[in-house]
Formats: C-alpha cells, sequence, structure tokens
C-alpha cells in the first residue's frame, strides 16, 4: 500500500532489501502481530473507531522514532 511517498508492506521479500543498494534511503520497521475477523476492520472504519489521516512522509522521518506517537497525538489533539 503506498500513499503519498510512504509504502506498507507485510512482504518479508521487502525485508530483504533493506540495507542493500536497492533499499530505501529512509525506512521504519514495526514489528507485531494484530488480527481481525471477517469485515471486522471494515466495520471498526465505518464506525469511526479508528483515526486515519493522510500519509505524510516528512511527519513520520522528521525526528527521533521514540517521540512519533507523541507527536501524533499533539498534531491531531489526541489525549488518549
Amino acid at each position: 500500500c503506498s500513499s503519498h511517498g510512504v509504502t506498507v508492506s507485510n512482504n518479508k521479500d521487502v525485508l530483504k532489501t533493506l540495507g542493500s543498494e536497492n533499499s530505501p534511503e529512509e525506512f521504519i520497521l514495526f514489528f507485531g502481530y494484530a488480527g481481525w475477523g471477517p469485515n471486522q476492520l471494515e466495520s471498526e472504519l465505518a464506525r469511526k473507531d479508528w483515526l486515519t489521516v493522510p500519509a505524510d512522509r516528512s511527519f513520520l522521518f522528521a525526528s527521533d522514532i521514540k517521540s512519533l506517537w507523541n507527536r501524533a497525538r499533539a498534531r491531531y489533539g489526541l489525549d488518549l
């Protein structure tokens, strides 16, 4: 999935390119697992359980990754 210069992938072949000459200049790795039942995610999105925002490459790669969630909360006025 790509948008505004940001690509999200769960393909292990993409991992193999990281650090090679074909690697993107900047990348962030997140590891974890989340699973949904049939149509569960679609239902959650329809109920507005998720905040969706346009991809913003400059925001994602702006500074220390450890501050990403706090910066996102502040940017979108979230008090979690």
